[in-house]
């Protein structure tokens, strides 16, 4: 039996490269895409999310390839003031984080519909709902991320679900580019979150996770919404470290994206 497909986007580092190690660990067949040259994933295929061209590259690296998960994860930081953000700078920000999204889950739709339990996972960020000086654009595409999810949940139930995740920070090589950022910075950092240090990607990380898809669906009546819908009847999560977020059984997808925003 072949193993289910995940493409994950920004492999090569960070959270997505704990991606690629946590799916294949379970069993999938990863697809790699990232600006990067390589990634340990089984396959890797070398696309700039910033072109309009992206969701078609994607989907030729598939071919006509089932995909069971899509993780939208790649993004850029901008570490520029309201006052000192150009043109430019919004643009490339919005085109990796938002427009790359949309445009990779568009072209893949297809290629997910023809597994029975494909979902989608948007990688948003903490910075959608509280954020700080410094990070207007950056904020600004993940609340975008944030509300796209919402929107793409309720148009494509119950064929395909779709959640995003708001990591708090993370300490890769995005987080430590950041202007000014030090070691020391990072470990200030992470005292202003509830564990007391910055996430990890992956091993003992406090923070990352990956909603994964599938398990068995039961016809029952949702305990969120009230409607008869076909419904997991437990969680079913990869885990990217110690703590994970779960979708509760016995919730449709738009219940659970209600209840956690």
């Amino acid at each position: 039996m072949s193993r289910p497909i995940v493409v994950i986007t920004g492999a090569s580092s960070g959270i997505g490269a704990a991606c690629v190690r946590e799916f294949g660990s379970a069993g999938f067949r990863t697809i790699g895409v990232d600006i990067e040259p390589r990634s340990e994933a089984d396959e890797h295929f070398v696309v700039d999310l910033a072109t309009p061209t992206c969701g078609e590259d994607v989907m030729d690296a598939v071919g006509d390839r089932p995909v069971r998960i899509l993780v939208n994860n790649a993004a850029v930081d901008s570490d520029t003031s309201i006052m000192e953000t150009t043109a430019e700078i919004w643009d490339r920000t919005m085109a990796i984080n938002l427009r790359a999204p949309f445009l990779v889950s568009q072209a893949l739709h297809p290629s997910l519909l023809a597994e029975e339990e494909a979902s989608i996972v948007n990688m948003s960020s903490v910075h959608a709902v509280a954020t700080s000086p410094g990070a207007a654009v950056y904020a600004a595409s993940k609340g975008g991320l944030t509300s796209l999810t919402r929107a793409m949940a309720v148009e494509w139930a119950p064929a395909l679900r779709v959640n995003c995740i708001l990591p708090g920070a993370v300490d890769t090589s995005m987080l430590l580019a950041g202007a000014g950022r030090t070691n020391q910075t990072i470990k200030e950092m992470g005292h202003r979150h509830p564990p007391g240090a910055c996430g990890h990607p992956g091993g003992d990380s406090p923070h990352g996770a990956v909603c994964g898809g599938g398990g068995e669906l039961h016809d029952r009546v949702c305990r969120g919404c009230g409607r008869r819908r076909a419904l997991p009847a437990v969680d079913r999560v990869i885990p990217a470290g110690r703590v994970v977020l779960e979708r509760s059984a016995g919730l449709c997808d738009q219940a659970v994206l209600a209840s956690s925003f």
